[in-house]
């Protein structure tokens, strides 16, 4: 029977590195929002990143990203994992290269295990105009 992983936490930053000799992770720029030049807004690209553990099983992971003003969603993307043993801890890292902001404001970045939310964080998405 599949077990729903927990999240210990959620992080958007710009870049994820991890060593290739002792698989130390490195969050670079985390960040609680940014301000962008203009609406609807370029390509953005940052990552999510998520510490996950106590799952079991064929598990489909998603990312979503909704304003939170009306909850209309402006990014989605599923990925299926496999979690072998519940003691063990999986490193979720998504690379996101093809999102807009259609407008300034909050943004909810929500994690998802078997449709199940596991984990959100906000950004606050501004214009760079005054």
């Amino acid at each position: 029977m599949a077990e729903v992983p927990m999240a210990r936490n959620l992080f958007v930053c710009e870049q994820v590195i991890v060593d290739h000799y002792t698989r130390n992770v490195s969050l670079i720029n985390c960040t609680s929002g940014w301000a962008i030049d203009q609406f609807p807004s370029d390509l953005q690209r940052f990552c999510v990143y998520a510490i996950l553990s106590n799952g079991l099983g064929n598990c489909a992971m998603r990312v979503r990203i909704v304003h939170l003003t009306d909850e209309s969603e402006i990014f989605e993307r599923r990925i299926d994992y496999r979690f072998s043993d519940p003691l063990s801890v999986l490193k979720f890292n998504l690379r996101i290269r093809q999102c807009i902001f259609p407008e300034e404001g909050r943004y909810a970045v929500q994690l998802f295990a078997n449709d199940e939310q596991i984990a959100e964080t906000v950004l606050q998405i501004d214009s760079t105009e005054e």
